[in-house]
């Protein structure tokens, strides 16, 4: 499925295809095709099944208009999985649906979706069971991910998409995750990208997640706003993109722009719940509070079991002093997802700081402290900074902040705009490390 979607997405006349991520949850659904059509804004449903004897696969697959549920076309494939049929076939769905849907492809965008990622079987197979691996985005998923990957580029050096993945496991692990040691980790992404770069240097999103790598680890401030200038006003979605293009002004007081690229990838990816949360912080940081809380109260139903979304809620619902809707998302996060990393530590941590909870005060930071001492990445030493501010701890929270500088932990690009800081923007302490951090633009006016 994901490679079908990937390979209609290389269409420009498709206004929008919808990722996978966003059509899974649909699996299992008892919902209409017209009720899922307009969940997900579009137009037109694919919708079909697989079956397996043996090695050989078929495919049905049905077109559907979305709002009248009627029939456009339907055709049956079928090969063997362990050959390029399975490529062909892929393929094959791509243009049958641009054709039955009178849209035009050229001869660039023909080329993309014939694309055989692998001649290797074996390396395909370990692919998907990387893949699957990935997306489930947990501690030990992540790590499962590795040597699928590893072994499916030693089997075909050329692999791309392979390599792209294992940058990106790498990268989710040393960012937000603390799975793997932070600088460590950011080299590992740059030579799995590089690798990819070698083999198709035209792919702009590898500039993405390598200008995304600069921003964060080595906080190149520089370079990120040459890139962000560069890339601000191309009309088009990829994940690496949207990671870049959102956090970047977010975290340099561009609030306006961050809600209107925020508001234009909604327009490809409707169901990315995390889009929605972008919105509403760039609402609660220009103080629209009551328009951030609405977009939350109005799409939480919708993501109650994205891990990303209900993290990202869940902070926002602290800042704004929602704190039952803030112990709801937690709890749902706590239920649903077993790994703890940083973040996730912390916002357990202010919930038991609201609910004077002093054991679990405790556990928490103590927690945070020994990631901190076994320099895991994810951050920690930032967020005992957050911990010390919220209760105007001044001595300990500038105590932390600087272990935060000094390890160069990524979370340290949000010092102008944490919402937490703000009662200390104007101490020479802050401004002395603001500007040690290396934001271009002056901190925020008193």
């Amino acid at each position: 499925t994901d490679a079908v979607i990937s390979r209609l997405t290389q269409i420009k006349s498709i206004a929008k295809v919808v990722p996978f991520t966003s059509v899974a949850p649909y699996k299992h659904t008892n919902k209409s095709i017209p009720t899922i059509a307009r969940e997900l804004e579009v137009q037109n449903v694919l919708q079909g099944n697989v079956q397996f004897s043996g090695d050989q696969v078929k495919i049905s697959l049905q077109l559907l208009g979305g709002e009248s549920d009627t029939h456009i076309w339907s055709h049956e494939y079928s090969g063997t999985w362990l050959s390029t049929e399975i490529f062909d076939i892929q393929s094959n769905v791509a243009e049958n649906v641009a054709k039955n849907l009178d849209l035009e492809i050229t001869n660039e965008e023909y080329h993309a979706i014939q694309r055989i990622p692998t001649v290797n079987r074996q390396a395909y197979n370990l692919f998907l069971l990387g893949d699957f691996q990935r997306k489930k985005l947990n501690e030990q998923s992540l790590k499962n991910a590795i040597p699928l990957f590893e072994k499916a580029v030693e089997l075909d050096p050329n692999f791309f998409e392979a390599y792209v993945s294992l940058a990106g496991v790498y990268n989710t692990g040393g960012l937000l995750w603390g799975i793997f040691e932070e600088r460590w980790a950011w080299e590992k992404t740059k030579e799995y990208l590089e690798k990819a770069n070698h083999l198709d240097s035209t792919n702009t999103h590898i500039r993405d997640q390598l200008n995304l790598g600069y921003f964060y680890y080595e906080w190149d401030f520089k370079s990120a706003e040459n890139y962000y200038q560069e890339v601000k006003d191309i009309d088009e979605f990829h994940p690496a993109r949207a990671g870049f293009s959102l956090t970047y002004p977010i975290k340099t007081g561009l609030y306006n722009e961050a809600y209107k690229k925020a508001d234009q990838y909604l327009k490809y990816q409707p169901a990315m719940g995390v889009l929605h949360c972008m919105k509403a912080l760039s609402l609660y940081l220009r103080d629209d509070t009551q328009d951030a809380i609405e977009i939350l109260l109005e799409t939480d139903p919708l993501y109650s079991e994205d891990w990303f979304y209900l993290q990202e809620s869940a902070r926002l619902y602290f800042y704004l002093g929602e704190y039952d809707r803030f112990r709801e998302q937690l709890g749902r996060l706590n239920d649903i997802f077993p790994s703890r990393p940083p973040v996730i530590i912390w916002l357990n941590l202010m919930e038991a700081q609201l609910s004077n909870d002093t054991s679990r005060i405790e556990e928490f930071s103590s927690n945070l402290k020994t990631l901190y001492r076994k320099k895991t990445s994810g951050s920690p030493a930032w967020f005992l900074a957050l911990y010390h501010a919220s209760k105007r701890e001044d001595k300990e929270m500038f105590d932390w902040l600087n272990k935060s500088y000094e390890a160069h932990e990524v979370e340290m690009t949000w010092l102008r705009e944490e919402p937490l800081l703000k009662i200390v923007r104007s101490d020479p302490r802050y401004v002395e490390l603001y500007h040690k951090v290396g934001f271009p633009m002056p901190p925020h006016p008193n």
